[in-house]
């Protein structure tokens, strides 16, 4: 089985999204309380973090189909659901995209900043005003090679 990216976030986070770009087309489900497989990303649901009973499920999907999980995050939304330092708890390299930063000032964006730095991911990749994910590709790309090395 090809591994894939994984994605995870709250309602509204971007996860769709990302996929999509990552897909490289849009997907024709708007929403899905299931795990969503696609060729490259597996998307999953935003109960899978609201309901701590489901973390293992998260944990068991990430370790034995991706080879990267990306958390979500919306700078204009006003709390996080991550546990803290749940990035720590996965043996794949975990990153964190933060969309609408360029939206909060002053303490709100100090606060989605403590919230990135309390989940403990090992990347993370801001999406701006305009962004068209070319960086994010590369970086993906890039440890995507790092996880091959690691899998040969």
């Amino acid at each position: 089985m090809k591994r894939k990216i994984v994605i995870v976030g709250m309602a509204k986070s971007g996860k769709r999204s990302l996929a999509d770009h990552l897909e490289g087309e849009k997907s024709p489900k708007n929403f899905s309380q299931d795990a969503y497989y696609r060729s490259r990303t597996i998307e999953l649901p935003s109960m899978y973090l609201e309901n701590t009973w489901m973390h293992e499920n998260i944990n068991v999907i990430a370790q034995n189909q991706g080879y990267l999980l990306i958390f979500m995050i919306d700078a204009l939304k006003k709390e996080s659901i991550y546990p803290f330092g749940f990035a720590g708890s996965f043996s794949i390299p975990t990153m964190t995209v933060i969309r609408n930063l360029h939206l909060v000032k002053g303490d709100d964006k100090k606060r989605v900043l403590k919230y990135v730095e309390d989940l403990g991911s090992a990347f993370t990749y801001v999406i701006g005003e305009e962004d068209d994910l070319t960086n994010l590709e590369s970086l993906l790309e890039v440890i995507y090679k790092e996880q091959v090395k690691r899998w040969s």
